[in-house]
């Protein structure tokens, strides 16, 4: 069953563009809290109530039940990045409420954060920033991934205006609040954190129910194709 596992756990690694990547988590043989980031030792995850589910494919991949998160607390992650990307290989199964796939908030007061999630009822991606002046811009995709079946998210930001990819294919895209700026981890002051799986500003909450298999980070962003090559491949390897 080892084989098994590091054949997988490899072809996984091996299908993300690695140019410009600065964080990665991959947790696909795992136990206990420490999520080890494969870029640096220094944006290790610790995990909090996580359990771990084996897919019929024999990965091991974290199990979110609403109550589970990631972890990591550097303050002003990636304050130099005004652009790049997110991208999540992820399965929902409730969108009751707002489900996370990645944020970065001010933990003491909400009133800045930058949140890759899914939207409650609709389970459509969508992006949330909130600047220090509380201006709050919100932007959503146009398919309803809470299906709990597994795919691939991406948050793009080109600087000036953000685009999401799912399972490799751009999104149409409504501007629900504010603007489509694109504001990026530079434009979002005073974050304490990264959250994989639940954000809290102020307050603990968009707490996925799922699975989760990456979480990969990047400076700047893949080309549209490498990050469709990688969906395929990633989704070959997902049931």
């Amino acid at each position: 069953m080892k084989e098994i596992h590091e054949e997988l756990r490899n072809a996984i690694l091996s299908a993300i563009p690695s140019s410009n990547l600065v964080l990665f988590y991959a947790p696909l043989i795992g136990s206990g809290t420490t999520i080890p980031c494969r870029v640096s030792s220094a944006n290790n995850g610790t995990g909090t109530n996580l359990k771990w589910k084996t897919l019929k494919s024999g990965l091991v991949v974290p199990d979110f039940d609403g109550t589970a998160y990631i972890r990591n607390a550097t303050a002003n992650w990636r304050s130099a990045d005004s652009q790049g990307a997110i991208l999540v290989l992820f399965r929902c199964t409730s969108v009751t409420v707002d489900r996370t796939l990645l944020g970065s908030p001010d933990e003491a007061t909400g009133d800045d954060y930058l949140h890759f999630s899914i939207a409650p009822t609709t389970g459509l991606l969508r992006v949330a920033q909130v600047d220090h002046g509380g201006n709050l811009n919100l932007v959503t995709g146009a398919t309803n991934v809470g299906d709990s079946k597994w795919h691939t998210g991406a948050l793009i930001s080109t600087g000036t205006a953000w685009s999401i990819l799912l399972d490799g294919v751009a999104e149409t895209l409504t501007v629900a609040q504010g603007a489509n700026n694109g504001d990026w981890f530079a434009d979002t002051v005073n974050r304490d954190c990264i959250y994989v799986g639940a954000n809290k500003a102020p307050t603990l909450a968009a707490l996925l129910i799922g699975q989760i298999g990456l979480v990969a980070v990047y400076s700047a962003a893949p080309t549209t194709a490498e990050i469709l090559r990688a969906s395929n491949r990633l989704k070959s390897l997902v049931p």
